[in-house]
């Protein structure tokens, strides 16, 4: 048996999946303590304050194509170990998880609770294209996609 410390992983039932964008932001602007607390992305980026949290979930074209970029959906997950747990190890925990499992994501971390943990919020985009001067689902079927 390892020694290591245990890690729990839960998805909160409240803004555990969102499909709303509104949701999406709901979720980010409370795990980040109302834009107190920065979120860290998956590139290692600091994202500060509530104006931050908004231009993250705005529509992005990519580079000068006909393609958008947009947010579509989340899962909130929560990791949380032992009490005690060196800030640190649950840190190189965290982001080895959400590296080897996602594409695209925010975490921030809350040592306030008597166990300190995580919250990593995944965000799947969707490709929408300009034709006509509209804009469209890049197909019929709603294709969606995680960003790199």
């Amino acid at each position: 048996m390892s020694n290591l410390p245990k890690v729990i992983i839960k998805r909160p039932r409240r803004n555990g999946y969102c499909d709303k964008l509104e949701d999406i932001k709901n979720t980010l602007y409370y795990i980040s303590r109302n834009g107190e607390l920065d979120l860290e992305d998956f590139k290692g980026k600091l994202i500060s304050g509530k104006k931050e949290i908004d231009e993250l979930l705005l529509p992005k074209r990519v580079e000068e194509s006909k393609f958008i970029v947009r947010v579509k959906e989340s899962q909130h997950i929560v990791l949380s170990m032992p009490p005690n747990t060196d800030p640190a190890v649950l840190k190189k925990t965290v982001l080895e998880f959400a590296h080897w499992n996602f594409n695209n994501w925010v975490m921030v971390q809350h040592l306030d609770a008597s166990r300190p943990h995580y919250h990593i919020v995944v965000l799947y985009n969707e490709v929408l294209i300009i034709e006509d001067n509209k804009i469209k689902p890049l197909d019929k079927s709603g294709f969606c996609f995680q960003a790199a």
